[in-house]
């Protein structure tokens, strides 16, 4: 069964609601949230949920419950989220009761925004930005993004990240590696259509953030 990296599908919560119409999860929400959950990955009959692009089936033994109108809210708990808190997928059961599944971090992985809490990385990511430092997606890391990861290229062991602008991460994203020994940090930027590095990446190096970025943008598969 393929999992969200280490992200759990933890809050189930039914209230009842006015229905709304939803189009469905958006490219980049049903990339990095799609696909299939075990609230309990250790124990077999754990109740499993199928998260689609317009709707979120949920099993548990013999019963299973269909969540159509399926969409999914990043700001859902405004401007102070809980520190693992990823994102809220909202629905409708039978029309008219509300669905809300809460996706949180199950502690082993990181959102990049984490990053910025870092005394080290944060000056060098400044520093790599320059004016670009102003914009606020860019300066704070914190909108859509799967986990940190760790890979090494050219016997260097970096921190990929890779994040977008919040509701516009088809013309807005980025992705960076940084390389917590030496204090650096390289990055690939598309803005408004346009590309452009930052933090001055080698020749080599640049090849290799070309190609996390194609594979994050979902144009490498």
């Amino acid at each position: 069964m393929s999992q969200l990296s280490a992200s759990v599908l933890t809050t189930v919560t039914l209230a009842l609601a006015s229905a709304a119409s939803a189009q469905g999860l958006r490219p980049d929400a049903l990339a990095m949230f799609g696909g299939r959950y075990a609230l309990d990955c250790a124990k077999a009959d754990s109740s499993r949920v199928l998260v689609e692009v317009r709707q979120m089936r949920i099993e548990q033994g013999s019963k299973r419950i269909t969540v159509g109108n399926l969409d999914s809210a990043f700001s859902y708990f405004g401007q102070n989220p809980p520190p693992d808190f990823r994102v809220a997928l909202l629905g409708q059961m039978q029309g008219w009761h509300e669905v809300v599944a809460l996706v949180n971090a199950d502690g082993t992985a990181k959102h990049p925004s984490e990053l910025i809490r870092d005394p080290r990385f944060k000056p060098a990511y400044r520093r790599a930005l320059g004016p670009l430092s102003r914009t606020p997606w860019l300066g704070e890391m914190n909108g859509p993004a799967p986990d940190l990861r760790q890979q090494r290229i050219g016997g260097v062991d970096y921190t990929v990240a890779a994040f977008c602008q919040p509701h516009d991460c088809g013309d807005n994203n980025a992705v960076l590696l940084y390389d917590a020994a030496q204090g650096r940090v390289y990055g690939l930027l598309q803005q408004k259509g346009k590309t452009q590095t930052f933090g001055s990446p080698p020749g080599p190096l640049l090849i290799d953030l070309n190609a996390i970025w194609r594979r994050e943008r979902g144009q490498g598969r």
